[in-house]
């Protein structure tokens, strides 16, 4: 019985440096295909988070004003100048930020000193709108309800457009007589 020796261990012919330059061939190549497209669901999400903040702030500011409407009469604010508008509802936002933002958005100004009850469907008028569409094409409306939502430009100059909306009777003339 004779025995044969056994390799010396630089003699052995092992196939795993071919397998592994191979594996991480496969993993680069896997990674080339599939970049574009985890950078544009990267790129999709980003715009998401980014318009949901906008509501986000919208919903903000139109809290803000109900809250100052409740505690001035029901009456809207004068829209304008801007830092006027600033002051009246710095106490209301929370998110200092906002206050300086303000200008970001366009004010319905025929609501101008009226009273919420002035407005015969709240859910319907139009306070405030961003001046600009967010990162996916729509802009952000509040409503005198205090309620928001995004809509497309067609449908933002449907609502700016939609005119009856303050009662003429609820609207406090100054020739009140008792």
């Amino acid at each position: 019985m004779t025995s044969e020796p056994s390799p010396l261990p630089s003699q052995k012919k092992a196939p795993w440096g071919c397998i592994i330059a191979a594996l991480i061939c496969t993993a680069c190549a896997t990674a080339i295909v599939l970049a574009p497209t985890l950078f544009s669901v990267f790129a999709k999400a980003r715009l998401a988070a980014q318009a949901a903040e906008d509501l986000s702030s919208a919903k903000k500011v139109s809290l803000a004003l109900a809250m100052y409407e409740n505690d001035n009469d029901d009456s809207f604010p004068s829209f304008l100048p801007i830092p006027k508008l600033e002051r009246l509802l710095d106490r209301y936002l929370k998110d200092r930020m906002l206050v300086g933002k303000l200008d970001t958005y366009e004010w319905n100004q025929s609501l101008s000193g009226t009273t919420v009850t002035a407005v015969i469907d709240p859910a319907t008028m139009w306070v405030l709108c961003t001046k600009e569409a967010d990162p996916t094409g729509k802009y952000n409306v509040g409503f005198a309800d205090g309620t928001c939502r995004r809509v497309s430009r067609e449908k933002l100059a449907q609502i700016k457009t939609y005119k009856p909306l303050i009662n003429p009777a609820a609207i406090s003339t100054g020739n009140d007589s008792n």
